[in-house]
């Protein structure tokens, strides 16, 4: 009887939703058992988005206007506060003088 602990990396960009995790002990039975049964677990899970979308205006929108408001939801709801960052600009880089940052919490 013994315990094994592992750190699993997350990539935020691919791992994201249903996960499965499978865990296989003893595959080659080179261990006599009175049941091979219980060698095997799976357990699925489900990684959260923490970030936040652009609600209005819309991702990559054509803004004519002085002073409109910006709104943005959470993909995760039941996230405890957290704290984002909001970038506006007018290039495509992020790299000119106009560029807005807005932090808030959520």
């Amino acid at each position: 009887m013994d315990s094994i602990s592992l750190f699993v990396p997350i990539n935020p960009t691919t791992d994201k939703g249903l996960n499965k995790l499978l865990v296989s002990l003893d595959v080659d039975n080179r261990v006599n058992e009175l049941s091979e049964t219980n060698n095997d677990l799976t357990k699925d899970f489900y990684i959260f988005e923490d970030e936040l979308r652009p609600v209005s205006p819309y991702n990559y929108s054509i803004i004519n206007q002085q002073n409109i408001s910006y709104y943005a939801s959470t993909a995760n709801p039941l996230s405890t506060m957290r704290q984002y960052v909001m970038e506006i600009d007018t290039t495509e880089l992020y790299n000119s003088p106009f560029k807005k940052h807005i932090m808030f919490l959520i």
